[in-house]
């Protein structure tokens, strides 16, 4: 349906190049309030603050003997450093890291700076529930929900920005090094 929208699921699954920024690189300028802070040269740091993240969750209670479908956890800091966490239905934990290089780290920076986030009813209407939905966050705010039949579209720009996003991190996951 909107698979565009898996933000970032696909790249986790295999790390990418280290880039490491020069000694003697240049303070960053701060950045203005509502906007994305200005891409780095990445250090891989898996602390500081977050770029995107998407969360998958059930919705659905399982009856009893059944498995609560999979789940992940993504983080991609500002410093080209991700991280990942799978849960499998038996409640075990997988857990992953890697790095963004500068490049991609960029295109992702502009791919996801300055969008709405607008949403509109879904003239469509769908009796199908998710089992899991996925969230995609920013600056610590849900700004969308990857679902099966979402009640409302996301804006086109918004949408085109995720795309791009996707097409970057989908190309740093099929050329990353593990």
């Amino acid at each position: 349906m909107r698979s565009s929208l898996l933000l970032v699921s696909a790249v986790l699954l295999a790390p990418n190049a280290l880039a490491v920024a020069a000694p003697d690189a240049p303070a960053p300028a701060p950045h203005p309030a509502g906007k994305m802070p200005p891409a780095l040269p990445p250090s891989c740091a898996l602390t500081g603050e977050v770029l995107v993240s998407e969360v998958s969750r059930t919705l659905v209670a399982t009856p009893k003997g059944n498995k609560a479908p999979p789940t992940f956890a993504t983080r991609v800091f500002v410093s080209g450093g991700w991280d990942r966490t799978d849960t499998d239905a038996d409640g075990k934990q997988a857990k992953v890291k890697g790095c963004l290089g500068a490049a991609d780290l960029t295109k992702l920076h502009r791919s996801l700076d300055g969008l709405p986030w607008t949403t509109t009813p879904n003239p469509a209407t769908c009796d199908a529930l998710s089992a899991t939905v996925t969230d995609v966050i920013q600056k610590d705010k849900v700004v969308w929900t990857v679902e099966m039949c979402p009640a409302k579209l996301l804006d086109a720009k918004s949408e085109a920005g995720l795309a791009a996003a996707n097409a970057v991190l989908d190309a740093a996951r099929k050329t990353g090094k593990p």
